[in-house]
């Protein structure tokens, strides 16, 4: 398996030749977004520019930055959705520490609202965070909420339960759990993708049907609540309720529009299928002759594809004629795991893995995960130790597809637990794998590899000059655009000479060849996501990279092919003594910090203000009419219309989480942004460090 560059054919190379003559190579042709490709943009790929996706998040940066929790991604890069331990200034009221955000692409540009708390919320005492988002809709317009307060209103149930709250942001009650404190009492274990269909498991009875008093599987659609975990009796007549719970696996388990579910049942060793909420079926039955001679082995499932017409699992149990799961002096050991495929609508079942090879006849095909599929099931990439294909070796972790019967060695050692992307159609895939893989050497270090079916690796990380990395790769979301043509990564290593920070950089990797999507000299960069055409690209980052940023705050960035950036027009020259506005003020206190500096069309405010108390009056100086806005880590945001230019003073207090904070550590201190935007279109921003102290005598630290 070699790693193939990126080579032009013959009649490329004359076209090129021809082009180049006619055109000078120092004038290439200019983007359709030239004029929004400025400072970091201007040295981005493929036409691309900088949107600033998270306005008014206020810098909350996902509780555990830089492991940033993405919900989703929109496939059109319209929308995504995440963690972070702070709602943006736009949200809705919300006690929630942790919010779920989600940033939407509309006609008048990026905005932000939190999805984790409905207004208005009932008033009372109750434990623990008001609601959290645990569910959402492909699209991103649906949720479930888990709350332990009402808030479907006056028919709310008692205690934590979950919601759904529907596009219109209606909401209503899915259980009647009756929990009370932080006691999740039912999580939504899946959905189908337009969510009409969801899927609850919990621990309490919900319905008449259910003997059961704890852990079952319930489908919530048009209104009702039904059991799922319902088996199959040995006749395939009679059906029993048990408890049960979701067959998770690398794939979804509910088909995309919720008719075929897979679920484990609790005291049964099978795998089964539930089809329209009225029909189940044990897809891991045997279907050899005799069966297996050894009790039932479990049935792990893989998942189910999108239209529900297949069903994939591994079993260590022989369950077909030419299965093989180890020997033992001539007779079935059950030693190592085969992976099937049982047809929905004929119910046969197919063994994927037969494995003749004589030197894997203690354990068979010994497959060890399935890591990901098409969406209709055809293509299914696993690692298994067996030797199954040219190129293999018995007893190493190998990566294979398989296809149509047919199988292909991909690799070796894909890293255990890393995240594993295949494209839609099944024909790429993306992967990380610390083992050497080709003439490269990688030092141990992890690489991230395309694969294209039929075609092999090429490792989009490795530097192309050779040398040795100093740090290794990692994928994350959507790693390929649809087509494969684009795989996007992370790495700290230098792949690049012009990635010299030494931290994270985001990278795309296409014909044959590696791009920064971030300047490299700044600070750490995350993948958040990508779009399914890979034209949105987002990079979540404390380095302002767009005119439209917040300063150096956490915030999340589009990386857009033709973005159109609206970019700060300069003020027009002042003439006379209208436009000379007030004054500029003297610091605010002696001996704290640097005074107030005000330029010509730009706002200004002292650099330091320090107070006894949770509340201050900051005044600053604007150029001219327009919009202030003042935002900062723990403050209440504010907006604040000016109708000249000169001086203005804007209220500022300290939300209840950084009060908490002040009062217990002596002082909190923060930084507050200032953006002005004037009403001729021009903006300008400033910043200056607030400290609100609980005491007479100054604390340090708390910050």
């Amino acid at each position: 398996m070699q790693r193939r560059a990126g080579v032009l054919s013959p009649i490329g190379l004359a076209v090129w030749v021809l082009c180049a003559l006619a055109v000078p190579a120092a004038a290439p042709a200019a983007c359709p977004n030239e004029a929004s490709r400025v400072g970091p943009s201007a040295r981005l790929p493929d036409c691309r520019a900088y949107e600033l996706a998270t306005p008014g998040l206020n810098g909350a940066a996902p509780p555990a930055w830089p492991a940033i929790s993405v919900q989703g991604v929109r496939e059109d890069g319209s929308a995504l959705a995440f963690l972070a331990d702070a709602s943006p200034t736009t949200a809705e009221g919300s006690s929630a520490t942790i919010a779920t955000i989600l940033a939407a692409r509309g006609t008048a540009g990026w905005s932000t609202e939190s999805l984790s708390a409905p207004t208005p919320l009932a008033s009372g005492t109750y434990f623990g965070t008001a609601a959290s988002t645990v569910g959402l809709s492909a699209d991103l317009t649906q949720s479930v909420l888990w709350s332990n307060q009402p808030l479907a209103g006056p028919s709310s149930p008692t205690g934590a339960n979950l919601y759904l709250r529907r596009a219109d942001r209606s909401i209503v009650a899915l259980t009647e759990v009756g929990a009370l404190g932080l006691d999740p009492g039912a999580v939504l274990a899946g959905a189908s993708r337009d969510f009409s269909r969801l899927f609850l498991a919990t621990t309490v009875k919900q319905t008449d049907e259910d003997p059961l008093l704890n852990g079952n599987l319930y489908e919530y659609s048009a209104d009702q609540l039904r059991l799922v975990t319902i088996v199959p009796e040995s006749s395939g007549e009679e059906a029993a309720p048990a408890g049960g719970v979701l067959a998770q696996g690398a794939l979804p388990a509910v088909s995309e529009d919720g008719r075929q579910v897979i679920f484990k049942a609790n005291l049964y060793p099978g795998l089964y299928l539930r089809s329209n909420a009225t029909h189940s079926v044990e897809v891991s039955k045997s279907q050899r002759t005799p069966p297996d001679p050894n009790p039932p082995a479990p049935a792990i499932a893989a998942g189910i594809a999108a239209d529900g017409s297949q069903v994939l699992f591994t079993s260590a149990s022989e369950l077909t004629e030419d299965a093989n799961t180890g020997e033992t002096a001539g007779a079935p050991n059950d030693a190592g795991a085969d992976l099937y495929s049982y047809d929905v609508a004929s119910g046969v079942l197919t063994d994927l893995t037969v494995d003749t090879d004589p030197a894997d006849v203690a354990t068979g095909a010994d497959v060890e995960a399935v890591l990901g599929a098409s969406r209709d099931a055809s293509y299914v990439y696993f690692v298994a130790r067996g030797n199954l294909a040219p190129g293999a070796a018995s007893g190493a972790r190998n990566l294979y597809v398989e296809h149509d019967g047919a199988i292909d060695f991909i690799a070796t050692d894909p890293e255990p637990g890393a995240h594993f992307y295949v494209t839609p159609d099944g024909l790429h895939a993306a992967f990380t794998s610390a083992a050497q893989q080709d003439a490269y050497d990688n030092a141990g270090f992890a690489e991230a590899y395309r694969y294209a079916y039929g075609a092999g690796i090429q490792c989009a990380s490795c530097r192309p000059g050779g040398e040795a990395p100093v740090a290794g790769a990692s994928l994350a979301g959507r790693a390929l655009s649809d087509d494969g043509a684009r795989l996007f990564f992370q790495s700290a290593d230098q792949i690049l000479s012009a990635a010299q920070s030494g931290v994270a950089n985001v990278f795309e990797y296409t014909d044959g060849a590696p791009a920064l999507l971030t300047p490299g000299d700044g600070a750490a960069a995350v993948l958040v996501g990508a779009s399914a055409s890979g034209d949105d690209v987002f990079i979540a980052t404390h380095q302002e990279l767009s005119p439209q940023g917040q300063g150096s705050v956490f915030a999340i960035y589009d990386a857009r092919v033709d973005a159109q950036v609206p970019v700060a027009s300069a003020s027009a020259p002042c003439q006379g003594e209208g436009c000379r506005g007030a004054p500029a003020a003297a610091p605010e206190f002696p001996g704290a910090g640097s005074a107030s500096f005000e330029a010509p069309g730009r706002v200004s405010a002292p650099a330091l203000k320090v107070v006894r108390g949770s509340k201050l009056a900051l005044r600053i100086i604007v150029p001219g009419p327009g919009e202030l806005t003042v935002v900062g880590r723990g403050l209440g945001p504010v907006k604040k219309q000016a109708t000249k230019a000169g001086a203005t003073t804007v209220p500022l207090a300290l939300r209840p989480g950084a009060e908490r904070k002040r009062k217990k550590l002596g002082v909190f201190r923060t930084e507050a942004e200032i953006l002005f935007r004037s009403s001729d279109g021009g903006a300008s921003r400033a910043s200056v460090e607030l400290g609100f102290e609980a005491a007479a005598k100054r604390a340090r630290g708390g910050r």
